[in-house]
């Protein structure tokens, strides 16, 4: 058997895939055997665990009985006050092991039965059915979520966030903590879903309770549950209690009530009596929700217990369409649904509602075997669920009040609204809103002057007829203004229509834009895309890539939605411009949240995810190595080295395996064989289709640089002169690049050429001085520099002592000829032989000394002081002959 099924592998293609398939089997039963292994083990941890537990349990059955009691007051050091039901209280000892720290009031504990001796702490006693509350799965729900509650999440976040992140803050403005807040609003505004946001946000344990469980069918049941969840919310601070529905247990209080309300109002009280006791600073906040905040009972409403109540309001029409958006983000929709012009149909939804939409709107698609969603079936969802509404639908409309009262305060409710709109830049609200108001009051100048200003930023000049005013002097000025608008985008829709432009066309067509239609204009896009098309039929360079990019960021700001071709334009044009990868990544992700099926954008995406890591060191070299090569030497900056790694840069461009899926690879040209050929391929699809030179690209020539340096910081010279004499052009007297040079350099350095390297070395800016690839080729000049010196000043020491070994000479032989000068000058003067002995020299002083004594010379020759000064060179001439 074993033979045949060798010669079986052998004849299907040798005995390689025999091996592999035994390799195979040994293989799983390794798995299988494994498998056993672990499942054996965690067997006898098990049983382990349980004979330790029947351990415990068989040691305390074998111990005497103790008693229960709470902890009163810790007395001492050794002392406790204990409280035992129903005997009293008790002054106790305290066992050794039992730290005196951990005894706090209310703390239930054991004592012994014969000594009384405190042995043993034990749990506070929580109902199973108040442990069942705290959530332990922390909910999925988002901020993100929630649609058209921006100021209800604002507040939520400084009352109950804010204290838990940051108490410091409140320590320092010297002002206590928010201890909870109350939701309120019709049903279905959001009230649960911003709750689970906070829990999703904040690092608490979130314990959400209804006021209905909290509702017992015996006395006191409901007042111990309040008891025991507050004590659970302590044990695990800081946390958060969310009490859904309060309304069922905080209800007014009224006299005369039943047995069972009078249960209610116990438990309410002592739900009052929790938030008097704990204090803020302990980390438990308190989130209620309600949808009857009007019969509450107001002890419950007052500033200490609760701080803040946030109302939910149905939502507007833009709420709407923002909870529209963010249900219909995971949806499959077909392009061009009108989402506003849908909220607009749902007047009086809620968000439930609105949600309910999405839904409907998928199970019609369904029904008819579509994979994408259509308006049509947004449509047909709105009016089902607005027949089911028909009925809160018949409330009475507040507008068509006849109190004109309230009609009078609504036209300014309305105009406050809309001034808060255009502060936060909801510019379509807010002229919806003001619409409102001009037909409220038709004659409220301010809100009909605040409307033109609005509309005519939109270009909306269909819409601004009805409410200009001709006989008033400004309203005439602005109708002038809107022909004279009208006449310039004309011309420059001509221009943009035609196939060529001229430069002087071209700087027409910008001129008109920039000094009278897009001032007159501002927030219309069509003006901004006729821009576009003028800068791209302009003679393309880096300084023109910059407004092109502002251009597209500025579309992208007015309509996100509407073309996402404008997302990978400028995520392009911010890579291969100006090598920010950074920015040009967040356009990206913006372009794939709105659709994720967006062709450019995802192979933009998956170029990104796999070169992420490298694509961010290259931005930062492009970064650093322009304030390095590139700032003049008058800069007074201080630039740092930047860390890289440069084994893993360089082995990534041109030693690791190209980052491209089969398929890509396949349509990718011969020459392209690294990660590095790669980048130089996309930078010159990029420039094709811009129309500009590849060259002369931020991210070419950043990416070249960064490649030579990596060769030239690994010391593979040989590499880096075939890649850097290649691929850099740089100028030696103007802005060179530095590692470019440095293999000439270090070979200077190591011919001894020290001179013409330090002549090299000197042609670069200070900043390029203060990099280590610099400092460490200056140091070996320095020491050759200092070594000089020493030498130098060496031989300057040695030639000084040579010269005063020379005149030290001179001075002995001054010396010695001025004393064999006297000698001769000293025999001549006694007038005797130089080989005259003792006796004879003082025989000659003696006759020489009464030869020209003053009292018995003869002569005339000699004066007085010339026989003085006579008898003083026989005296000298004596005293030296003689020593």
């Amino acid at each position: 058997m074993t033979t045949t099924v060798d010669r079986q592998y052998v004849h299907e293609g040798g005995i390689k895939p025999y091996f592999e398939q035994q390799i195979q089997d040994v293989e799983i039963k390794i798995q299988s055997t494994t498998q056993n292994l672990r499942r054996l083990e965690a067997q006898r941890n098990k049983l382990n665990s349980k004979v330790r537990q029947l351990k415990d349990e068989l040691r305390l059955l074998q111990e005497p009985g103790s008693y229960v009691g709470e902890v009163v007051k810790v007395m001492g050091l050794k002392k406790v006050l204990v409280k035992i039901h129903p005997e009293g209280k008790y002054i106790v000892n305290i066992s050794k092991d039992i730290d005196i720290k951990k005894l706090t009031p209310s703390l239930r504990v054991c004592l012994k039965a014969d000594s009384y001796d405190l042995h043993k702490i034990l749990p506070n006693k929580v109902d199973p059915l108040v442990s069942l509350m705290m959530v332990e799965k922390v909910p999925d729900s988002t901020y993100d979520m929630v649609g058209g509650l921006d100021k209800q999440i604002k507040e939520i976040k400084e009352v109950i966030e804010l204290p838990v992140k940051h108490p410091e803050l409140f320590e320092s403005l010297g002002i206590a903590q928010p201890k909870g807040v109350i939701l309120y609003g019709p049903p279905g505004t959001g009230k649960t879903l911003l709750a689970r946001s906070v829990a999703h946000h904040t690092e608490c344990k979130f314990i959400r309770v209804s006021g209905s469980e909290l509702v017992q069918k015996y006395i006191g049941e409901g007042s111990r549950m309040v008891r025991e969840l507050f004590i659970m919310a302590r044990e695990h601070a800081p946390s958060i209690i969310f009490m859904d529905e309060i309304d069922s247990i905080g209800s007014s209080r009224v006299e005369g009530s039943s047995g069972g309300d009078s249960e209610v109002q116990r438990t309410m009280l002592e739900l009052l009596n929790q938030l008097d006791g704990f204090e803020s600073s302990k980390d438990i906040k308190i989130i209620m929700a309600t949808n009857r905040l009007d019969i509450l009972d107001p002890a419950l409403l007052r500033p200490g217990r609760i701080d803040r109540k946030i109302e939910f309001p149905a939502p507007t029409v833009t709420a709407r369409t923002d909870i529209l958006k963010i249900h219909s983000r995971s949806m499959n929709l077909t392009r061009g649904i009108n989402l506003r012009k849908i909220a607009e149909k749902m007047n009086g939804c809620s968000g439930a509602d609105v949600k309910g939409v999405c839904t409907e709107a998928g199970m019609y698609a369904l029904r008819e075997r579509r994979i994408h969603v259509t308006q049509e079936d947004f449509e047909l969802a709105v009016a089902k669920v607005m027949s089911k509404n028909d009925e809160d639908l018949l409330v009475k409309d507040l507008d068509e009040d006849d109190h004109n009262t309230y009609k009078d305060q609504l036209a300014q409710v309305y105009f406050k609204k809309s001034l808060i709109e255009i502060s936060l830049n909801k510019i379509k609200s807010a002229i919806d809103d003001l619409i409102k108001v001009l037909e409220i009051d038709p004659l409220m100048k301010p809100a009909q002057n605040k409307l033109i200003d609005l509309l005519v930023e939109q270009a909306e000049f269909e819409t601004i007829q009805k409410y200009l005013d001709l006989k008033d002097g400004k309203h005439q000025k602005i109708d002038q203004d809107i022909k004279e608008w009208r006449k310039s985008l004309a011309k420059v829709e001509s221009l943009v229509t035609s196939k060529k432009l001229k430069d002087k066309e071209v700087e027409e067509c910008l001129n008109t834009l920039d000094d009278v239609l897009i001032p007159f204009t501002p927030s219309n896009p069509l003006l901004y895309q006729y821009r576009l098309v003028c800068l791209k039929k302009s003679s393309l360079d880096l300084d023109n890539f910059k407004p092109i990019i502002k251009t597209l960021d500025k579309l992208i700001k007015l309509q996100p939605m509407k073309d996402l071709d404008n997302y990978s334009d400028i995520s392009q044009l911010l890579l291969f411009t100006q090598t920010n990868f950074g920015q040009s990544w967040h356009f990206v992700k913006n372009c794939l949240r709105i659709n994720n099926d967006f062709k450019k954008c995802g192979s933009l995406s998956k170029m990104f995810v796999k070169f992420q890591n490298f694509l961010k060191l290259l931005e930062d070299y492009s970064i650093w190595q322009g304030h390095v090569y590139l700032i003049s030497e008058e800069t007074s900056n201080k630039i740092e080295d930047i860390e890289i790694d440069w084994e893993f840069a360089n082995k990534f461009l041109f030693e690791n395996s190209l980052q491209v899926s089969k398929l890509e690879m396949k349509n990718l040209p011969r020459k392209v064989k690294s990660n590095y050929d790669y980048l130089m391929h996309k930078a010159d699809e990029f420039s094709k289709e811009f129309s500009t030179d590849a060259t002369k690209l931020s991210f070419t020539q950043d990416l070249n640089k960064f490649a030579c340096e990596s060769f030239i910081q690994l010391k593979d010279y040989k590499n880096a002169n075939q890649f850097c004499k290649s691929n850099i052009n740089d100028d030696i007297n103007e802005n060179p690049f530095f590692p470019k040079h440095v293999p000439k350099i270090d070979k200077l350095l190591k011919e001894k050429n020290y001179q013409e390297a330090a002549n090299l070395l000197s042609k670069f800016n200070k900043n390029v001085k203060g990099t280590q690839l610099f400092l460490d080729r200056l140091k070996i000049i320095e020491a050759y520099d200092k070594k000089r010196q020493q030498q130098q000043h060496f031989r300057q020491q040695q030639q000084q002592q040579q010269r005063q070994r020379q005149y030290q000479q001179q001075q002995q032989q001054q010396q010695q000829q001025q004393r064999q000068k006297p000698a001769n000058d000293y025999y001549k003067i006694l007038d005797i032989a130089r080989d005259a002995d003792e006796k004879t020299i003082k025989k000659a002083h003696r006759t020489q000394t009464l030869k020209y004594h003053p009292d018995k010379y003869k002569g005339n020759d000699l004066t007085p002081e010339q026989i003085e000064s006579k008898m003083q060179e026989i005296n000298k001439a004596y005293e030296v002959l003689v020593q």
